[in-house]
């Protein structure tokens, strides 16, 4: 691509042209993952396999769009992502995930929010099962990761792309609308990745009652009382019938069931 001062994508199109056309979704992420991360993580997506991805390291010509100034980015640039419609942010590790400590990443989740585009965040396969494990074991510290959030430390190899970067961000509401974003993307992730693995050991015959009552609890924090609800009635459920009506967990998981049908207005049932 050098040679012609093109990008990857125009290679492409001239040779696989049924392969290049609009992209459905475009994709975040840190040049520091390893391609494996990447494809992990857009697997995750579980999108029809005829979706087409915008990737910056194959559609960006880096030998012309480099040299433009900020101009170009906060008007080109923002108007594809408003125009692709969903954006998939790459987070990992999860517990100190590295876009949000790039600031061309913190200008893609910014022309995300700031043109009400749809962020969906996306975690590896390795991360997924590390959230997990994590979720399972100390249920406060991976709530602890989505209430750490804060862009504004987040870093560049220019001085200059950063202050523009933040000077954009600023004039649009400031670091605290990004924040929001973010952290509410997190959690959306880890629902996911937690609903996904449940899913993978429920189908191994495994209840994961432990998983399944951390899973649900995380749920009701967000408010969605309604997938959290059937979590708890099955927890409960398995644990009346395993352990017995007065056992300490079958009596939290009455408890918290408790509380999703009071939220949920139906006192009667709580």
């Amino acid at each position: 691509t050098e040679q012609l001062q093109c990008a990857y994508v125009e290679l492409a199109s001239a040779v696989l042209p049924g392969e290049v056309g609009p992209a459905a979704a475009f994709v975040s992420h840190a040049w520091l993952y390893e391609f494996a991360q990447l494809v992990s993580a857009l697997e995750a997506a579980k999108l029809p396999p005829e979706t087409r991805f915008w990737v910056d390291i194959c559609v960006v010509n880096q030998h012309v769009n480099a040299t433009r100034g900020f101009e170009w980015w906060s008007t080109t640039f923002r108007g594809a992502i408003k125009r692709i419609g969903l954006t998939l942010l790459v987070l990992a590790p999860w517990r100190a995930p590295v876009p949000l400590r790039r600031a061309w990443c913190i200008w893609e989740i910014f022309c995300t929010v700031d043109t009400k585009t749809e962020l969906r965040v996306l975690l590896p396969q390795s991360e997924r099962a590390a959230f997990v494990e994590a979720l399972e074991d100390n249920f406060e510290a991976a709530v602890e990761v989505v209430s750490t959030v804060d862009v504004t430390k987040a870093e560049a190899h220019s001085a200059e792309d950063l202050a523009n970067i933040f000077d954009a961000v600023t004039r649009a509401g400031g670091a605290h609308i990004l924040n929001v974003a973010a952290a509410g993307g997190l959690r959306e992730a880890f629902a996911l990745a937690g609903k996904q693995v449940l899913e993978e050991r429920r189908a191994a015959g495994d209840e994961a009652l432990g998983l399944a009552g951390q899973l649900a609890v995380m749920l009701w924090q967000q408010g969605k009382y309604d997938e959290a609800r059937p979590m708890f009635e099955h927890v409960l459920a398995e644990y009346e019938r395993t352990l017995g009506a007065k056992d300490e967990d079958t009596l939290a998981a009455m408890g918290d069931l408790a509380a999703v049908l009071h939220r949920q207005g139906d006192v009667a049932a709580a």
